[in-house]
């Protein structure tokens, strides 16, 4: 016989399954011997008590009697009634008071079921009686009806100078709930070990170094296809002789005199009609006792040396294969290697496309960007001049055709008109020639510090005629130097700008206002012009900035407008890294806000770049 060994001791792993409950059965084992030595070292206790009280004068007995820690009755010899109770004995029986129990008999305490009956009862007390101390369990029963295990000492005894049975009553329900439990779990692990797939012989070791072996489970003779019955009370060596040339007889008596698990999982024998490869699991049950688990590997051996096999001509069969891909990977190189250089030419071929047309791409958007906003400026141009122009000429047409016939009066008022429609179409020309110039990027754009209250005072200075000619007050509400980041020239356009627009739209004894928010935003500069005239539909508020708005009118004392203005404000003011809008209720006025940043800080020095 041939073994491989591979033993391990418990140092630190934890056993499997079926170790757990071997170990399992031992603790229960031990368990149950502690719990009848326990109750062996009770019952001598109660024996050594019970004599004690034959040394008792009658003047203490009595208090010794109450303090007693158990039930304790005297019962009349004669009637078998309960002459007297201790203390004890109304918690154990759940009664208020000792007199509920005096004069009562032990079976009226009883539950009164066989083999609990009167009849058994009377053999026990006649026992006592007759001077043969009883030891017995009984079913008791509480004062609620609660049945429960008892222990009953009776003793033969004098007390208070007459002959009676001194009954010592233990409560033992717990041990008989234990008692049941190890009872449950030893036919549980007898049920376990009978109905396991796997193997089990079972040894003791005995006092002369023999292992006896002494019993097997029904899958040890299912699997070496042997009655071990006749084996039984043999030792290792005569059960199985063949074993005997092998280091398992001293490995299994090692376990069995000191603990420890061994495993092997490739252990031949054979032995007969027995021949094959096992796995195998030795550990300690209790002390001196030991059991050896083995389950049939063979089918399994068998298929892991095929398996061995097979493995061994794949791997000749890769060897040669990949000995062919290596020769043809070569050859793929090869030609991988022409490939590379031909893509790398169209790889460069290819980037230089994409570059030029990333180039075409935005020569064509920005070509259409010039063409769209070339398109505005001349729909702009056409329109926009053509009603001034119309009505220039007309006037300077009458003015030339009808002078001998018109007053100086009527001659002075024409030219005004035809004035008006001069500056009209001047202030166009030069609205349009800024916003060309802020298209094509030559109007220059020099941003810095300056002071908002400054350029404030001066348009309310510029304006302030034209204001007094339609009786409007126009109004500067602050005072205080505040400087704003920004072209000064461009917001000097916007803020001229808004004010115009604002007295235009005004009526005679209307108010403008300039001023700065109450509450700026954090880093910028807010800045409103507020009117209390016409004001505009609210359907045309969302482009009022937009070139192509179709919402155009004039003034309250017929002022021309460009259309341009607001147009202009909002791209110098976008331009200045601000925002613009507009808040206006029909007939109550409207008010411009714009804003700026405080300081350069206040933006990034990106946003500069991008203009």
């Amino acid at each position: 016989m041939n073994t491989k060994f591979d033993v391990e001791q418990q140092s630190g792993k934890h056993p499997n399954p079926e170790e757990s409950q071997n170990i399992g059965e031992l603790k229960k084992r031990l368990q149950k011997l502690e719990l009848e030595n326990k109750e062996l070292r009770h019952q001598i206790d109660m024996r050594k008590k019970a004599e004690e009280y034959d040394e008792l004068s009658i003047a203490s007995f009595k208090q010794f009697f109450n303090s007693f820690s158990e039930c304790v009755f005297l019962i009349d010899i004669a009637n078998g009634s309960i002459i007297d109770a201790n203390k004890s004995s109304i918690s154990l029986y759940g009664i208020d008071s000792t007199d509920e129990i005096i004069g009562s008999t032990v079976l009226d305490l009883s539950s009164n079921v066989e083999p609990y009956t009167a009849k058994e009862a009377f053999s026990y007390l006649s026992k006592a009686a007759a001077g043969e101390d009883q030891l017995f369990e009984w079913q008791a029963k509480k004062k609620d009806g609660q049945i429960f295990w008892v222990e009953i000492s009776l003793k033969q005894r004098i007390i208070y100078g007459e002959p009676c049975i001194l009954a010592i009553v233990r409560d033992i329900s717990e041990r008989k709930r234990q008692e049941a439990t190890i009872r449950e779990d030893e036919e549980l692990m007898r049920r376990l070990i009978e109905n396991s797939p796997v193997g089990m012989h079972f040894y003791e070791l005995k006092d002369n170094g023999d292992l006896i072996f002494t019993h097997a489970n029904a899958a040890a003779d299912q699997i070496l296809l042997l009655d071990h019955t006749p084996l039984f009370g043999k030792t290792l060596e005569e059960a199985f002789p063949y074993l005997v040339n092998t280091d398992l007889p001293d490995i299994y008596k090692r376990i069995a005199r000191q603990g420890g698990v061994w495993r092997n999982e490739d252990v031949y024998y054979k032995d007969k009609s027995i021949e094959g490869a096992f796995e195998v699991l030795v550990f300690q049950t209790q002390e001196r006792n030991m059991v050896a688990t083995f389950s049939d590997i063979t089918s399994r051996k068998v298929a892991e040396h095929e398996l061995k096999l097979l493995n061994s001509e794949l791997e000749s069969r890769v060897e040669e294969r990949t000995a062919e891909l290596q020769a043809t990977l070569e050859r793929l190189n090869d030609s991988n290697y022409e490939l590379t250089v031909l893509n790398e030419k169209i790889t460069n071929d290819s980037q230089k496309i994409l570059q030029l047309n990333e180039k075409l791409l935005a020569t064509q958007d920005e070509l259409k960007e010039n063409i769209e906003a070339k398109n505005k400026f001349f729909s702009i141009v056409a329109h926009d001049l053509k009603g001034p122009f119309t009505g220039f000429v007309g006037l300077t047409d009458l003015l030339a055709k009808d002078t001998d016939e018109l007053s100086v009066r009527e001659i002075k008022k024409l030219s005004k008109l035809a004035n008006n429609a001069a500056n009209a179409v001047y202030k166009l020309l030069e609205d349009l020639l800024e916003w060309s110039q802020f298209q094509m990027h030559n109007l220059p754009f020099t941003p810095a510090l300056f002071d908002v209250h400054e350029l404030a005072f001066n348009t309310v200075f510029t304006f302030n005629d034209m204001a007094v000619a339609k009786n409007i007050k126009l109004k500067l509400l602050f005072e205080q130097k505040m400087e704003a980041f920004g072209d000064r020239n461009m917001v000097v356009s916007v803020l001229r700008n808004l004010v115009n627009n604002a007295i235009k739209f005004t009526d005679q004894g209307g108010c403008v206002e300039i001023g700065i928010c109450s509450e700026p935003q954090s880093n910028y500069v807010c800045i409103f012009v507020k009117d209390n005239g016409v004001g505009i539909p609210e359907e045309y508020l969302p482009k009022m900035f937009a070139i192509d708005r179709d919402y155009k009118t004039s003034g309250t004392a017929r002022e021309i407008g460009t259309g341009l203005g607001l147009v202009l404000c909002r791209e110098f003011i976008e331009k200045n890294h601000g925002k613009i809008w507009v808040e206006s209720c029909e007939g109550k006025g409207s008010t411009f806000y714009f804003t700026l940043p405080s300081s350069e800080s206040s933006i990034s020095n990106s946003a500069f770049s991008e203009q």
